[in-house]
């Protein structure tokens, strides 16, 4: 356990397979920043609503992913695509370089969560862990059917 309980419930769930690859998917066709969405289902765990417009605001946290997890995520698949053995060790730096990237990015997260409203009425945690993805998703550049279709398959695959 770390001292960031956000970043243990990603690690558990993203061991998934079913949950990473919906993540990567989401990732590849709709540009997704995979910590938002499991953010998203985390702040339903806590009773919170994901709201995008808050987290819009945050530039530090959207600079950060922009300046420095998406370029190691390119850098890492860069080197992936060679063929060059000699490239493995490069490859394994970069890719824990990454995940530190990831590790701070989450931890941005979670200082902010109290920032994030509690939600009327105590809904099901499965109806507020789809409508924080929803908000979330609604953001980029996916159908309503792709935003409903992902939706439901995420929070199936994290609260089966």
């Amino acid at each position: 356990m770390s001292n960031n309980p956000f970043w243990d419930f990603s690690l558990q769930h993203y061991a998934s397979e079913s949950v990473q690859i919906l993540c990567l998917q989401l990732q590849e066709q709709g540009c997704a920043n995979v910590n938002l969405v499991l953010f998203s289902q985390w702040l339903a765990l806590r009773g919170r609503c994901f709201n995008a417009d808050l987290m819009a605001a945050h530039r530090e946290l959207n600079d950060w992913h922009e300046r420095v997890v998406v370029p190691l995520r390119r850098a890492r698949n860069a080197i992936k695509k060679t063929d060059w053995q000699a490239t493995q060790s490069l490859y394994d730096g970069v890719k824990r370089s990454e995940l530190d990237a990831e590790r701070v990015e989450q931890d941005m997260l979670f200082c902010h969560k109290e920032k994030f409203p509690l939600a009327p009425d105590q809904p099901l945690l499965q109806d507020l862990a789809r409508c924080n993805l929803q908000a979330y998703l609604q953001t980029l550049s996916l159908t309503t059917d792709q935003v409903e279709l992902f939706s439901a398959q995420i929070v199936a695959a994290v609260f089966k």
